[in-house]
């Protein structure tokens, strides 16, 4: 064995004599060389070390080249550009002299620029970095890291002032830049991303408001007496914080809870929220508080948002793809699109000021809650798994909830419908009272408990469903024209349900509404009550010898305030209040009511 080794060694020897070369294993790198004129013949994996000791500029940029070995003989060097290569290491420790240094667009995972303290100029740009610190290169004005996957980067050199150029963007885990001076950076220094921020020192992380400091000492994460700072360490791993109700006027300092899932910070005092750095974000509570911008953009794992009762005259939530719940009522909205949200169960945009709402896409959406906005029409027939729709206090002529057979409640009060699909056998609560609705049909709504249909226009409305002795709550006052109502049990609903019209009848059939309808036309051909309006009397005269039985006054609460139980054909009415009333006559127990308006 040794007897080989000398052999090796002897013809070395013979081979490269006394002169001093450089190893360079890449082929390409060598190649590069040779194309230069700094080495010659054929490849062999050595360049002569004197040919390229006192080289001061070098460009070996894409030329594939993966490994840099040798460049560490290139000691007179002052410019290397080794960049669009396929790099994944590179040591320049030996490049002292080095000013400016292209090695972006490689795949470097480290790079220790810490001996090169003359460098002015470093673009390392398009790599896989993880840690960066020229804090030692005193001399840098010129940096460009971006595109990595940074999650420390130390510029604090003692020169920020001086530098030309910073390019810190698309490295998606920096939150903090160490630097000289956080506010002379955050001025001048403005291409980083929304996540990152700059500070003096990132060990610890900036907390200016003194509640939001006191919340995080009694929750164990800082000690000691309020000095605006907490050590990083202790929160860029916390995963849930819970700083409701504290007071809080300012949450500078939340980037750094790198970590976290779940924030609650509802009940403050907030102006802004800066919640771009918390990039795992699950569940947000910021509801109640002064915001007028939120910006979940960056928040794309997030599945609960809760910003209600704010400011927001904007949200767009249409890069949050797993949002499940969102609660974004009590705020300025004037549009909201949510047809990329295909998670979303439960949305709650009420008391804001939307115009249009297009829900066509959330086919998973059981609790809708509109009310309180400016719509005119809405189409939930594509949201089949809709079990609550509140879409009260709108402008809605146009409402479409066909197929919508799981439909539980439906709060439709105070539009300007003028029909209503009843068609869900699951309905348990209908409120459609202040429309204009002419006819309602509830009689295959067998579930159904609760129906105000009052203020409308009825003239029909059918509730015979089999169940009226479950429908606790029955109201269908203020409809003028409906003197015909079909119910299961006439006797019934007379004693029960007391909240109709004194022009309305309960009757069992379809049969027996026709037949008072017939005989409401007869009083109706043969009866006449003037002046309308009347100031002093009210007349009633009748023909072909129809005789007037009884003779009733009710005003708009259904109040009796006239009452004969004989034929009169004058009504006093000196004595009444300025109003609408209602005069029911009956002849041969069928009765006509006649709408009056007195005016003093």
């Amino acid at each position: 064995m040794k007897t080989k080794i000398l052999l090796l060694t002897i013809l070395c020897t013979i081979f490269y004599g006394n002169a001093q070369y450089t190893f360079v294993p890449d082929d390409n790198f060598e190649q590069a060389l040779i194309d230069l004129g700094y080495d010659s013949g054929a490849l062999d994996n050595y360049v002569l070390t004197a040919n390229i000791n006192t080289i001061t500029n070098l460009y070996v940029n894409n030329k594939n080249i993966s490994d840099l070995t040798g460049i560490e003989d290139f000691t007179a060097l002052e410019v290397l550009g080794c960049h669009n290569n396929f790099l994944n290491s590179l040591d320049v420790s030996s490049n002292t002299n080095l000013q400016k240094l292209y090695c972006y667009g490689n795949s470097l995972t480290t790079l220790d620029v810490s001996a090169n303290t003359m460098l002015e100029l470093l673009d390392c740009g398009i790599n896989e970095i993880t840690s960066l610190d020229v804090s030692a290169n005193t001399m840098l004005n010129f940096l460009m890291c971006d595109s990595n996957y940074l999650i420390s980067l130390n510029v604090k050199n003692g020169n920020n002032v001086n530098f030309t150029y910073f390019d810190a963007r698309y490295n998606p885990s920096l939150t903090c830049i160490e630097v000289d001076d956080a506010a002379y950076s955050t001025t001048n220094w403005t291409n980083i991303d929304l996540i990152a921020s700059f500070s003096e020192n990132c060990s610890v992380t900036y907390v200016p408001d003194d509640n939001f400091e006191q919340a995080l000492i009694v929750l164990g994460l800082d000690s000691g007496a309020l000095d605006d700072y907490v050590p990083t360490a202790n929160i860029n791993t916390i995963t849930a914080l819970n700083i409701s109700n504290e007071n809080i006027s300012d949450l500078t300092g939340i980037q750094a809870f790198s970590a976290l899932e779940y924030l609650n910070c509802a009940d403050n005092n907030l102006s802004n929220l800066n919640v771009t750095a918390n990039v795992k974000l699950v569940y947000l509570y910021c509801n109640n508080n002064n915001l007028t911008s939120l910006d979940v953009s960056n928040n794309v794992d997030l599945e609960f948002l809760s910003c209600y009762q704010n400011n927001l005259s904007n949200l767009d939530v249409t890069l949050n793809t797993s949002l499940i719940t969102l609660e974004c009522n009590n705020n300025n909205l004037s549009s909201l699109d949510v047809t990329s949200n295909f998670s979303l169960s439960e949305l709650y945009c009420y008391n804001n000021n939307l115009t249009d709402l297009d829900v066509t896409g959330n086919t998973s959406l059981v609790n809708l809650d509109c009310g309180g906005n400016n719509l005119s029409s809405l189409d939930v027939s594509a949201n089949l798994s809709l079990f609550y729709l509140g879409c009260y206090s709108n402008n809605l002529s146009s409402l479409d909830i066909s197929g919508n057979i799981f439909l539980k409640t439906l709060d439709v009060f105070y539009n300007n419908l003028t029909g209503l699909d009843t068609t869900s056998t699951s309905l348990e609560s209908l409120n459609c009272s202040y429309n204009n609705l002419t006819s309602l049909d509830v009689s295959s709504n067998t579930s159904l408990t609760f129906l105000i249909c009052s203020y409308n226009y009825l003239t029909e409305l059918n509730v015979k469903n089999g169940n009226n002795t479950n429908l606790i709550n029955f109201s269908a006052v203020n409809n003028p024209d409906l003197t015909c109502i079909i119910v299961d049990d006439a006797a019934w609903s007379t004693a029960n349900w007391t909240n109709i019209d004194p022009t309305s009848t309960f009757v069992n059939s379809q049969a027996e509404c026709d037949a008072l309808s017939i005989n409401d036309q007869n009083l109706q051909n043969n009866i006449k009550v003037y002046p309308n309006p009347a100031t002093d009397k009210i007349y009633i005269d009748t023909t072909n010898n129809l005789a007037i039985n009884k003779v009733e006054m009710y005003d708009l609460l259904g109040k009796i305030v006239y009452n004969s139980n004989k034929p009169v054909t004058i009504i006093p009415v000196n004595n009444f209040k300025t109003g609408i009333y209602f005069v029911k006559l009956t002849s041969n127990n069928i009765s006509k009511t006649k709408k009056i308006l007195i005016a003093k």
